[in-house]
């Protein structure tokens, strides 16, 4: 199923001189959602643009020979680009964003990469999956919001990383929002390397854990668009600094668990010095690990090989026994 990147028409501009249009109102693509608007396996692949409560959903048409992006619901979205402006489905067709698959498959302009399938799959280890306990969390509350809440399976997983269950980090983050990295990043930094982890975390749809394929598919997708900030550190790093300031100046908690701002803006400043390392977690405690089917390997399988072989970032993942 698919999950949708932000590459394409916007991989050459710095994100904060890119701005999406929404029923008049223009805002910054760092506070602009890509994301799927279903999960069905037939039928046109659909992805939604949403800015606040506005939402344009988009219809992705595929021929032998290009994708096409046709605007199907919603006020009309515009890309503004060096002060230029035109419908977002030109600037998607002309120029098309990164689509990313839960199968493991993706879009790169027109031209689709496909994984093995059948018995060339590889299916996730089970031995690879860590199993928490949960207790005093409600898994159906996915963030901590500014308020930290104990409650909440992103409160949990600042909690133990900050705790030192995935080694020692300099700066850990709370990233969670529109537009956002992940969840959770964490930093830490050697003499000439940057080790950065990326958490997804993800709310059960049941009360209990188990294994429902819909709680899945988001949170791989979400993983699998962490390529993104691989591919350009600065932004990322950037990207962090603008969400810490717009929280702080609202007058709300800081976004900063462990480190300070000025720990983020040095490695902005020495980021051509340094190499850069990626770690992706998923969180998902809505999943069973004694109950998970061969569906889910299969799809932690194409994440896991998505992520490692083309990108040399290793995934782990923690669910509920």
């Amino acid at each position: 199923m698919p999950k949708s990147g932000r590459r394409g028409i916007f991989q050459d501009e710095p994100e904060d001189r890119v701005v999406i249009e929404l029923s008049g109102v223009q805002i910054e693509l760092f506070d602009c959602a890509i994301e799927p608007d279903n999960y069905e396996t037939t039928g046109h692949l659909r992805i939604r643009v949403s800015a606040g409560s506005a939402v344009a959903v988009f219809e992705v048409v595929f021929s032998p020979d290009k994708a096409e992006f046709k605007q199907v619901s919603g006020p009309t979205a515009y890309g503004i680009v060096r002060g230029k402006r035109r419908t977002l489905a030109e600037f998607f067709n002309e120029d098309p964003p990164i689509i990313h698959f839960v199968n493991g498959d993706f879009l790169v302009f027109h031209e689709l990469f496909e994984l093995p399938k059948g018995t060339a799959r590889v299916s996730f280890d089970t031995k690879k999956i860590a199993t928490w306990n949960w207790k005093g969390v409600n898994l159906k509350k996915e963030t901590q919001g500014p308020e930290k809440d104990k409650s909440s399976i992103q409160r949990r997983v600042i909690e133990r990383i900050l705790a030192g269950e995935f080694g020692k980090w300099d700066v850990v983050f709370d990233g969670d929002g529109k537009g956002e990295v992940v969840d959770v990043v964490a930093l830490r930094r050697t003499e000439d390397k940057i080790t950065v982890g990326l958490w997804h975390c993800k709310y059960s749809g049941g009360d209990e854990p188990g294994a429902r394929i819909g709680d899945f598919y988001e949170v791989c997708g979400q993983a699998q668009k962490s390529v993104h900030w691989r591919e350009s550190p600065r932004r990322m790093l950037r990207h962090l600094l603008h969400q810490e300031d717009t929280r702080t100046k609202a007058g709300s908690s800081s976004r900063i668990e462990r480190g300070t701002r000025d720990n983020i803006q040095r490695i902005v400043y020495g980021i051509r010095q340094v190499s850069f390392e990626y770690q992706v977690f998923i969180v998902q405690p809505g999943l069973s690990k004694d109950k998970i089917t061969p569906a889910f390997l299969d799809v932690l399988g194409a994440t896991e090989v998505f992520l490692q072989e083309t990108y040399s970032m290793p995934l782990r993942v923690v669910a509920s026994a």
